[in-house]
Parts: C-alpha cells; structure tokens; sequence
C-alpha cells in the first residue's frame, strides 16, 4: 500500500508535440495504491495535477525493448509504457532498474484494480447478515417452546361463537 512517485520523461503524443518544439516533459508521477489513482503534477508540492487515472482502467504496462532518441539526440534507453483505457504513456527514467520497477509497479496496480473494492458499508451488511443467518439456524436447532399460534380460520368469528365454543367444551 502507499505511494510510489518518482520523477519521469513522458513523452508528448502528436497532438501537444504540434504546440510545442520539444518531444517530452518532465513530470512528477505518482502512484497511490491507497486511492488505486495514478496521476502526474509540474512538481511534488504542487496541488494540482492531472486527471487521475483509476487503476480498473490500466491495460498494462512493459518495457521498451530498443532504445529511442529524441530531436535533440539524446538517448532515451530506459522507458516503459504505460497503456490505459483511455491512453497510451510513453515514460523514461534514468536507469534500467528504476525501469523496471516502475513496470513491475504498474502492473500490480492494474491486478489490485482487477479486485472489487469492498466498501466498509457493504463489509457491514455482510456481517449482519451472516449474524442474522447464524441466529435463525441456531432457532432452528432448538425444541419449540411455545404452543403454535392459532391460525385465522381456528379463531372464533364473534363473542356469541367464542361462548359457544366455551359452552361446548365445559359440557364435554
């Protein structure tokens, strides 16, 4: 549980490389297993950040198998992706192990997305009703104590028929 956040290049998709020269940014990339979000901010104290990511979304993610170079020429060798519902990441780090953590990382997080989140409500309802089932098999198990109750159709239908009835029985 926690968070893992670490400072990474992602690259830019098509649309944003066209409103600006360079090809990627750097961004500060969470990820909070409590919440089951990954998101990505300018920076670690700032608030605002991207729009999260729920874990239930993810696809998977891996590693790039051949280094890739920026315009610039700069190697960009230890990069994963990251592939969602909804978009595809291409991230890089600085070394091959922080690589692989983070792949290894993400893909634990979309198995914990897999899992249905049992809420403390419904958790709750279980109980009381596993409290409710457990109270009617132990009735069950007991002797019956108490007479049966009359059923509608033995009841008398007036006071002249209940004294009637009361005649009847003192005169057996």
């Amino acid at each position: 549980k926690g968070c893992y956040s670490a400072w990474l290049i992602k690259a830019k998709n098509d649309a944003a490389r066209m409103k600006v020269l360079q090809s990627t940014t750097t961004r500060y990339f969470t990820i909070d297993f409590d919440a089951q979000i990954f998101y990505y901010s300018h920076s670690i104290a700032q608030k605002k950040v991207s729009q999260p990511i729920h874990f239930r979304d993810f696809l998977g993610a891996e590693r790039l198998p051949l280094p890739a170079k920026s315009r610039r020429g700069k190697s960009l060798s230890f990069g994963f992706t990251l592939k969602t519902a909804d978009r595809n990441f291409e991230l890089y780090t600085t070394n091959a192990a922080d690589a692989a953590q983070w792949t290894s990382a993400l893909n634990a997080a979309m198995e914990a997305g897999k899992k249905p989140k049992e809420s403390h409500e419904l958790g709750v309802l279980k109980v009381e009703a596993r409290r409710q089932k457990q109270a009617m098999e132990q009735a069950n198990r007991r002797p019956q104590e108490e007479p049966p109750v009359n059923l509608p159709s033995q009841l008398p239908e007036s006071e002249e028929e209940a004294a009637a009835a009361e005649a009847a029985k003192k005169a057996q």
